[in-house]
């Protein structure tokens, strides 16, 4: 039986998934201490309500992944334009997937799922494990 990339891949966000869940369960003071890294490493705005500062840490975000994006794939297509073509085609595909998990996961918080503590990265976890389950399931169904 060929498995195939799609079917290696669901199985590899799963496990990521699961193990996001493992650490959210089973080693609670590593959620708390990788949020307060994040939220160290973030420039601070100077005023304004919290709202407007989540935006502007939103904003920094964006920002940066649009010029990571730009980087790479002007840094490839300065090799060869097909390999431009192809930076981008995976980025794009890249956003759609990222996307996809952030909205999954705040349909999770809104619900009120939350596992363990309550924490972020546990729920972060089940939306990534449920994504490689769809993508399993989807492998299964089509026999791609």
């Amino acid at each position: 039986m060929n498995i195939g990339f799609l079917g290696w891949l669901s199985a590899g966000v799963e496990c990521l998934g699961l193990a996001l869940i493992a650490i959210d369960l089973y080693l609670p003071r590593l959620p708390q201490a990788w949020r307060r890294g994040v939220d160290a490493t973030m420039p601070q705005p100077l005023g304004g309500t919290p709202r407007q500062r989540e935006n502007y840490r939103l904003t920094i975000w964006i920002s940066l992944y649009a010029v990571v994006w730009i980087a790479v794939a002007g840094g490839l297509s300065a090799f060869d334009a097909r390999l431009g073509v192809a930076a981008n085609i995976a980025l794009a595909v890249l956003t759609a997937l990222v996307v996809l998990l952030f909205g999954l996961f705040r349909l999770l918080r809104l619900s009120g799922v939350s596992l363990g503590r309550g924490s972020s990265l546990g729920t972060l976890g089940l939306a990534t494990a449920l994504i490689g389950v769809a993508m399993h399931l989807s492998n299964l169904w089509l026999g791609i």
